[in-house]
């Protein structure tokens, strides 16, 4: 395993949250939507976006405190009740699902269902974005 001194902290955040999709929850993670999705759902980490503040805006710190919103889709063709159950789940992680990485808090911040009813294509689609908000150091 590489240093996580060596990575971006959201790089380390998102590659946990991986691991606990894979290896804990035994789900299918994905890199792309596809058309005729399978009936097993289908997890997909689909963007990471951050804001950085200063512990203190009137003095130079190391240290900021990053707000990531990390947002996940599910989606299935059929399977519109395990879909939102995967949802659930993301929706009730915490920190403590997170260790060595120096996370305040993971909140919901907002989660939504798409229906596509196109007979060739048709699925159930449900996302949510979290906010986890860690501290990140800065240095060379």
């Amino acid at each position: 395993m590489e240093n996580l001194n060596d990575i971006l902290p959201r790089l380390a955040i998102k590659r946990r949250l991986e691991d606990i999709i894979v290896d804990e929850w035994k789900l299918n993670l994905v890199d792309y939507f596809k058309t005729s999705v399978d009936s097993t759902p289908q997890v997909w980490i689909t963007g990471n976006d951050e804001q950085f503040q200063p512990l203190n805006p009137n003095v130079y710190n190391k240290r900021l405190v990053s707000t990531l919103m990390t947002t996940i889709s599910v989606f299935s063709q059929v399977e519109e009740t395990k879909v939102h159950q995967i949802i659930k789940q993301l929706l009730n992680l915490d920190p403590t699902d997170f260790p060595g990485l120096q996370i305040l808090s993971i909140t919901p911040s907002i989660s939504g269902t798409s229906y596509q009813n196109d007979a060739s294509e048709g699925h159930v689609m449900a996302d949510v974005t979290l906010e986890i908000k860690y501290y990140f150091n800065r240095g060379k």
